[in-house]
């Protein structure tokens, strides 16, 4: 399971590398199931459209995305974008939570949009501020502007030769964070209006350039919702927090004893989870950067571990997606 993602309600929705999308109607209470087990929740909608994995998820409002064909996109209240190995990115609508939509599986009326013009795989996808645009980057070395009302590419960004944009996330207006590798910096900022590179975040001046390119690719990005801090996910174990007013990197810690997958912001932004190929969930204070539980439910398979968390809107619910083919929701009474 590559990528998880939450809507507002209780819909969790899954991306894998068998190349579906699976949707999850996640309780509030978890299930008890015996002593500290917790019952097992089926999906009741499969989404087959990909031909290979997919590997990024986003879930906006309808209303914020919308085709020529409807203006309102969809009776959904949500519409999901997926991105896949077989350089295709697609936008549908959710599905409705019958027992019907469970047997139908494929997908069929579901789909709003198709986005093809990547010529590899797909990395990173999501919503961008302004209506009807979405961004990804790509294996192809590019990141991409996207008009859901016609599908055509609005513009696009190279890095240089052998610089791969691997992850991103929007950080306001038309700007867009990007994680980078084969580059002597991780981060830099991208405007989406004139399709440049605005800027890069500054490393320690006192590594050098070859220490900064041995430092491995970017995995995830995590924009605070109300601080200036961006948190990088690297696969060299660790965690950078950069400022965005400063344009440095602030802070960096191991924070794993293997790569750093995924990274998530609690809905208040005092925590966060980070996930990593050496199983483990890790719950992070914030204001202290101390971990305050680690949470290790997942098996290795081929040498990955954890690959993705995402927190529900509510904070009391964190889900987790892991290279053993499983999804593990965790509660708690409070928020995480």
């Amino acid at each position: 399971v590559k990528f998880v993602s939450y809507d507002s309600s209780n819909i969790l929705v899954t991306g894998s590398e068998d190349g579906t999308v699976k949707f999850w109607n996640v309780p509030t209470e978890i299930p008890a199931k015996g002593k500290g087990g917790a019952g097992d929740i089926e999906p009741f909608f499969t989404y087959r459209k990909h031909i290979s994995g997919v590997l990024a998820l986003d879930v906006a409002q309808s209303g914020h995305l919308n085709t020529s064909s409807s203006p309102s996109t969809t009776a959904s209240s949500h519409v999901v974008l997926s991105a896949g190995l077989d350089a295709t990115i697609r936008m549908f609508s959710f599905p409705p939570v019958t027992t019907e939509s469970c047997l139908q599986g494929a997908g069929q009326g579901l789909l709003l949009r198709e986005f093809s013009g990547h010529s590899d795989a797909v990395w990173d996808i999501s919503a961008h501020q302004s209506p009807n645009r979405i961004v990804s980057s790509s294996a192809d070395g590019t990141v991409k502007v996207w008009d859901t009302m016609t599908g055509h590419e609005m513009g696009s960004i190279t890095f240089g030769e052998n610089v791969r944009p691997t992850a991103l996330a929007m950080i306001g207006g038309d700007e867009v964070a990007v994680g980078l590798r084969g580059s002597d910096t991780s981060l830099c900022v991208v405007n989406t209006a004139t399709n440049q590179i605005v800027r890069y975040f500054v490393h320690d001046v006192r590594a050098s350039v070859q220490k900064l390119l041995e430092a491995h690719q970017v995995n995830q990005i995590a924009v605070h919702p109300t601080l200036p801090l961006i948190l990088v996910a690297k696969s060299n174990r660790k965690i950078d927090f950069f400022d965005s007013r400063s344009q440095s990197c602030v802070h960096s810690i191991v924070a794993h004893q293997d790569v750093v997958t995924g990274l998530a912001f609690s809905p208040s932004g005092t925590s966060f989870a980070s996930s990593g190929h050496d199983r483990s969930i890790r719950l992070w204070d914030l204001s202290r950067r101390t971990c305050l539980q680690e949470l290790s439910v997942h098996r290795k398979k081929f040498d990955e571990g954890v690959q993705c968390v995402a927190f529900h809107g509510g904070g009391r619910l964190l889900a987790s997606g892991g290279a053993d083919s499983i999804v593990n929701v965790f509660h708690q009474s409070g928020e995480f």
